[in-house]
């Protein structure tokens, strides 16, 4: 059986080893994240206890967990079952698709272009709000939060998607957001209509996905990162969608992240079904 070993050598030698990865930024990070799960301590209380000793059955689940990420390519975010999005800690589990950084920011900054709208929301008269391809529920969840005059369904083609944005709904507190498994509006009541449309949908070009790293493409559902028709066939399925589905009441109206390279294509197809002075910006 291995020596005992410290909270500093633990945390060097994982970062060394998660560099193997091929991301830079998960390192360290990650090692800390990796060392308190196994722990079951925070970094505040490992950082006070000095010297804090890692025993030996704890160093070989440590190894076991650091083993999956390198030879095995599972993401890190799926070892630690849970990620922080804006202000809300979700459960993650393959191949449901991890929330994003970017996805983050852009959520950030669809919350404070709404604000206005949800202010002047009340029990009578919510801001409604449909959230597409939910996936763990993070856009919608996110929205949610900001007021309890919001209500916002969350729909999803793939029902343990489903089933998992639910469970975040209940780990978060939420009660104003509701989920259907569903192809976008399709399954959703005729009558059903929205004062804006949220979608995180698959936008990934068959080229594009061949090229993924395989942290990507070995364990998060295709399905939700690629579309064909060079990326845009779900996107142009939204807006096409979107007209009938909206009460027309605000001027946000139809919000969607894409690719890097689709702003001026989708930029048309808004144009062209009726949605105009619509903004691209980049993350």
């Amino acid at each position: 059986m291995s020596e005992p070993t410290t909270i500093r050598h633990a945390i060097a030698a994982i970062s060394r080893q998660l560099a193997a990865c091929g991301d830079g930024r998960i390192g360290e990070y990650y090692a800390w994240q990796l060392v308190m799960k196994v722990t079951g301590k925070s970094r505040e209380e490992l950082m006070v206890q000095r010297p804090f000793v890692i025993e030996p059955d704890q160093q070989q689940e440590l190894a076991l967990l650091v083993r999956e990420c390198v030879v095995n390519n599972k993401p890190l975010q799926y070892i630690l079952k849970s990620v922080d999005f804006a202000d809300l800690t979700l459960e993650v589990e393959p191949p449901v698709l991890i929330p994003r950084p970017e996805t983050e920011w852009w959520v950030t900054l669809l919350m404070e272009q709404l604000s206005p709208f949800v202010a002047r929301a009340t029990k009578n008269e919510p801001f409604t709000v449909l959230d597409l391809c939910t996936g763990t529920g993070c856009v919608g969840l996110a929205l949610a939060s900001m007021s309890g005059h919001v209500r916002v369904v969350g729909v999803d083609i793939n029902p343990a998607a489903v089933a998992l944005a639910f469970r975040n709904a209940q780990r978060n507190g939420i009660e104003n957001i509701t989920f259907f498994e569903s192809d976008l509006y399709q399954s959703l009541p005729p009558s059903m209509s929205f004062d804006c449309i949220v979608a995180n949908p698959p936008y990934i070009s068959s080229n594009e996905y061949g090229k993924l790293p395989p942290e990507i493409k070995d364990w998060e559902d295709k399905q939700a990162l690629w579309a064909d028709d060079e990326g845009l066939s779900v996107v142009r399925r939204i807006v096409m969608g979107a007209s009938a589905r909206l009460n027309r009441r605000f001027d946000t109206q139809l919000c969607c992240e894409i690719g890097s390279r689709q702003g001026e294509i989708v930029k048309g197809l808004f144009k062209d079904h009726g949605f105009t002075g619509s903004v691209v910006q980049k993350d």
